[in-house]
């Protein structure tokens, strides 16, 4: 089975009108239109996305919801009822996730310790998994899909 071919068009990632003031929400909206924009297989797992992933950055006290509607993605203020996951991080540990090195066709991050940029991922990356940085909540099942897509569109990749 060959995999879908990304969308052709760009995606339109919408910030909501009470959402034009939150720093992470303008921060987090302008990180996914420059990756959907420059790799195809984040649009490909992007448009695949439905639901809300509620992302909570305690040290900041800031929360947004993400509202994957396929080729749409509407940033909100606050938490939105009906999320399918909750991510709540501290800002560094969200900054981090976008660093992720991602390889192989699946995007699995991969760290290539022979590389400057990825030893500097990997040593961000065991401060956070060690500190307890992130921590994530599955409200159904639909929550997993969106967890796992989330990674991979949010990654600035290799």
């Amino acid at each position: 089975m060959r995999p879908s071919a990304p969308p052709a068009g760009p995606f339109d990632v919408r910030l909501a009108p009470e959402a034009e003031d939150n720093g992470l929400a303008n921060m987090l909206a302008e990180l996914l239109r420059q990756n959907l924009a420059a790799r195809p297989v984040a649009r490909s797992r992007c448009a695949a996305m439905l639901g809300r992933l509620v992302l909570r950055a305690r040290d900041a006290d800031v929360t947004i919801t993400l509202d994957f509607r396929g080729e749409v993605v509407v940033v909100h203020d606050g938490a939105l009822p009906g999320a399918h996951a909750t991510i709540e991080a501290d800002s560094d540990a969200i900054v981090t996730m976008s660093r992720l090195p991602l390889r192989t066709r699946w995007e699995l991050p991969i760290f290539n310790p022979a590389t400057g940029a990825d030893r500097e991922a990997m040593a961000a990356w065991r401060v956070v998994i060690s500190a307890h940085q992130v921590h994530t909540t599955v409200h159904d099942y639909r929550g997993y899909l969106l967890l796992a897509r989330f990674t991979s569109i949010l990654s600035v990749g290799t």
